[in-house]
């Protein structure tokens, strides 16, 4: 698939408007082997790969846990954006609360994303960038 098409895809399943088919070939595209994958993306092969990872075992990936995932990509996002800022407007929300504590939004960004981590070897090096 071409670049655009994927980012179309990526944008579409991060408003929650893509289809079952359109999620299945975006894990079909990141789940692929050897795949390189720009910076920006490495993120989005680590979910798809282990959401597929976790649908070929034992069980389904629950719905919440994916939804989990991404909300914390999204707090970690807006920590890392706002939290390089020294205007005092910068915030995230965390159930319901304003946070404007950076250390705050960070862990709790970590604790989120550790829910979900697998107990495999296989690393997702790419969670690993997100706190650079």
């Amino acid at each position: 698939m071409k670049k655009k098409t994927i980012q179309k895809l990526i944008d579409r399943y991060e408003d929650g408007k893509t289809t079952l088919r359109e999620e299945a070939r975006l894990r079909a595209y990141f789940g692929r082997d050897n795949l390189v994958v720009p910076k920006e993306w490495e993120i989005y092969r680590a979910l798809f790969r282990y959401e597929t990872k976790e649908r070929g075992g034992r069980r389904k990936l629950p719905i919440w846990s994916v939804w989990t995932a991404v909300a914390a990509c999204g707090a970690l996002a807006l920590a890392l954006t706002f939290g390089h800022s020294s205007e005092p407007d910068n915030y995230a929300v965390i159930n319901g609360h304003v946070i404007t504590n950076k250390k705050v939004v960070e862990k709790e960004a970590e604790d989120a994303l550790m829910m979900v981590q697998t107990n495999d070897r296989e690393t997702f090096d790419a969670l690993g960038t997100m706190t650079e």
